[in-house]
């Protein structure tokens, strides 16, 4: 680069000397000869050559600019429990290739999805805003579900009555607005190629990831979960066999045609995303993968050997531990869970499928060491809400999908930044306990790609994550941020619409009410599994928390169930 920007200064002086000394001499001298040609062909020669050097200056320079910055490769698992993986405390699943990934990055144990469903976290994830100021609170409805959009009513989003003598409460809408600044659109403006690869889960065709900033799409569509696991991926589809092509069409995954009978999804993920950086090396550009498994939400499937593994090793873990072979007792755990000393996973199926997705991750991290790129990207694993718990066990943390507490908003998180992006990871904490959520994503990524957003741009954007960088090198003393909130106005697996703050330790659930509101405040310090509402003799923490709760849902537009349709 230097050595054409020499080169192109040197000539530009060069020319302008010659010009004034000589070229006249020359020209009333010469003119018509032999001289005078040789002398302007040298010149137009010399101006070409000048043009390709300083061209060439500013693609070196730009490529420079480019290259510097890291390859991210960020992995979202859909309904995966905050306690279902090996380095967070299963005895049945295996994740080596996870295990590997935590001892080599940072944990962080009190790291949050967005919701404790799965689209108003996908969209925080691609927005850096909250649910609530969205709009997207509930999962989204695909097409083959009936999935309508709601239309205003009066210049007024609907409200409607979910559950008879219900309250009444706000009609989800059915994408992620193609307005919205996306993950994708940030970093492609900082010179990221970019690719989705899994579930996306905002939208019909107008509002797939291709027309969010994404490059490229293999498998983003309208879909919460797959027909089925196996390619071709039609309802009923099996290892060995094809399933039905003829039966309910729209629910198919676009964008991701089959290829090979009886290959296991997860499998065809990681494939496209290493083809994806292999197209990418020679174009010297950054890249930005997101990779959302559809896994592990249900349909619960697996390879066939792989559940063999699992339902061997559960039945030798069942001759010391006899409640492997009773069913899952739901939401409020295991009958003696005050005794109990770790969670009691039990379905060889499923954990078959946690299993394909440390596979998937084993996959990519080997292709991105054979491609020498590994000190160069950063990768981040993470889950879009908490496990559900007719399929897993979140102990010791309680409930789990869908609901206010622990188990459905906890997640697990990983980040791993290699020294040569980071040298401050040298001496970086591998546990970090302070609460970080899924609106952080977006800023922490921007951060580390080089564009750090300002306190402007984020209040202007109405960007609610942090960077959680200073939190990644260890410098905890750089880090603001003390209270996390949450928003879900609808009805789900027997609660009623909640809201959420945890400020510090302290945990309070606003439940909403035919006959006003109802509150659980939880010392998470004391008290991790919320098994003792304290609310009664600590007023006074309540009434702060109520404030700032309340401060802020007014500050993001949340909607706010009612008693009745118009208030």
């Amino acid at each position: 680069m230097y050595f054409f920007k020499f080169l192109s200064y040197f000539y530009f002086y060069f020319l302008f000397f010659i010009k004034t000394k000589f070229y006249n001499i020359i020209k009333q001298k010469s003119k018509k000869t032999k001289i005078y040609r040789a002398f302007n062909f040298f010149t137009i020669f010399c101006s070409v050559f000048a043009v390709f050097c300083v061209s060439s200056s500013l693609i070196a320079q730009n490529s420079d600019f480019t290259a510097s910055r890291p390859n991210i490769i960020f992995i979202l698992a859909d309904d995966l429990g905050a306690h279902d993986l090996g380095y967070t405390g299963s005895l049945l699943h295996e994740t080596p290739n996870l295990d590997k990934l935590a001892e080599k990055g940072v944990v962080f144990t009190s790291g949050y999805a967005a919701c404790a469903v799965c689209s108003p976290t996908r969209a925080a994830i691609q927005t850096g805003k909250s649910p609530a100021r969205l709009g997207i609170t509930d999962w989204i409805r695909a097409r083959f579900q009936g999935g309508t959009p709601p239309v205003m009513e009066d210049g007024k989003w609907p409200y409607v009555q979910e559950i008879k003598n219900g309250l009444f409460t706000p009609k989800n809408p059915i994408q992620l607005e193609c307005e919205e600044k996306t993950i994708a659109e940030y970093l492609k403006e900082c010179g990221y190629a970019t690719c989705f690869i899994g579930k996306w889960h905002l939208g019909t065709n107008d509002f797939f990831p291709d027309k969010q900033g994404y490059d490229e799409n293999f498998g983003g569509c309208d879909l919460g979960q797959p027909p089925s696991y196996f390619d071709p991926y039609y309802p009923g589809s099996t290892e060995k066999k094809a399933g039905d092509p003829t039966k309910n069409p729209q629910y198919r995954i676009q964008n991701l045609p089959p290829r090979r009978q009886g290959e296991f999804l997860t499998d065809r993920e990681a494939d496209e995303a290493v083809k994806f950086i292999r197209r990418n090396l020679d174009a010297k550009k950054p890249f930005f993968i997101q990779l959302s498994h559809y896994a592990v939400h249900s349909p619960t499937m697996g390879k066939s050997d792989i559940i063999k593994k699992y339902e061997e090793k559960k039945r030798l873990m069942a001759k010391t531990d006899d409640k492997l072979l009773t069913p899952f007792h739901g939401d409020q755990g295991e009958p003696d869970a005050a005794t109990q000393k770790s969670p009691r996973h039990r379905n060889p199926a499923y954990a078959a499928l946690v299993e394909s997705v440390d596979d998937a991750l084993g996959t990519i991290l080997s292709a991105v060491e054979e491609m020498g790129i590994s000190e160069n990207t950063i990768i981040i694993f993470t889950s879009d809400n908490g496990g559900f718990c007719g399929q897993t066990d979140n102990f010791p943390l309680r409930s789990g999908k869908g609901t206010p507490y622990e188990g459905g908003i906890r997640v697990p998180w990983i980040i791993y930044v290699p020294s040569a992006v980071e040298p401050k990871m040298n001496n970086a904490p591998k546990i970090c306990n302070i609460p970080i959520t899924s609106v952080d994503i977006l800023p922490t990524l921007l951060d580390f790609a080089g564009s750090p957003l300002t306190a402007e741009k984020q209040d202007s954007a109405e960007l609610e994550g942090i960077s959680i960088r200073p939190l990644i090198t260890g410098e905890i003393q750089n880090f603001t941020r003390d209270t996390l909130f949450w928003h879900f106005p609808h009805y789900r697996r027997g609660y009623n619409p909640y809201s959420i703050i945890r400020n510090e330790n302290w945990k309070l659930i606003r439940f909403y009410t035919n006959n006003g509101v109802k509150l659980e405040l939880y010392d998470l310090s004391e008290d991790p599994r919320e098994l003792k509402n304290v609310a009664q003799e600590n007023a006074q923490i309540v009434q702060q928390l109520t404030e700032k709760l309340d401060e802020w849902l007014k500050k993001t537009g949340a909607r706010i169930p009612r008693s009745t349709k118009e208030e």
